[in-house]
Formats: structure tokens, sequence, C-alpha cells
């Protein structure tokens, strides 16, 4: 069955439908109430996010003391020129572009 509702979402003659979320129901037991966008996102919210009520007054020392962070590690985060073209050629041609917006297939292509 959910292989005639993809061809016909996918692949007949009309153009497809994008894909839609149901309408949800956000108490157990009701019928479904949540139907527009602003309704179903605040559903989903208040579902996946829940508001918590912890408290942390009963933790006496929210910071972390100094001593704490004895044992740091320091990293040389240096490149050389030489470090450069090795670096393009070990990262995927379809990963995220950096800041430059440049894709690595591009970089590898030049």
């Amino acid at each position: 069955m959910w292989g005639i509702e993809k061809w016909a979402r996918l692949r007949s003659h009309t153009r497809p439908e994008p894909a839609a979320l149901p309408a949800l129901r956000v108490a157990p037991g009701e019928p479904q109430t949540a139907i527009t966008h602003e309704e179903k996102a605040k559903a989903l919210s208040e579902r996946f996010f829940p508001k918590t009520s912890a408290s942390t007054a009963n933790i006496p020392d929210k910071d972390w003391p100094e001593e704490s962070f004895h044992n740091t590690v320091r990293l040389d985060w240096s490149v050389s020129g030489e470090d450069i073209p090795r670096i393009i050629d070990n990262v995927g041609a379809n990963k995220a572009p950096g800041e430059d917006a440049l894709s690595n297939g591009f970089l590898k292509a030049c």
C-alpha cells in the first residue's frame, strides 16, 4: 500500500504533492485537534520539549573551580601550505562548505 502511495505522490502524471504532516492528536483519546501549521508546531514543541521544573537551589557551587582545569591540552591549529592539498584530498566532495561557501568538490576540481 505504501508503495502505491509513494508512486502516486512522486511518479504519477500529476504534479508531486509536497510532504504533509497529518492532523495531530494533542492528548490521548481526543480527536485530532492540531490542524494548522501553528497548532502542529505548538503540539510538537510541547511533546518533545516539555517545560521542566528542575530547581538548582540544592547545588551549592554552580561555578567550576580554576583548579579543575589543570590537565588541559594545548592544540596547535596552525596550517602550512603543504597541509592544504592533503586536507582537501581527504575530505568528501559533497561535505558542507566552509565560511567561503565553496564546496569541497569545487576545490578538488581546481
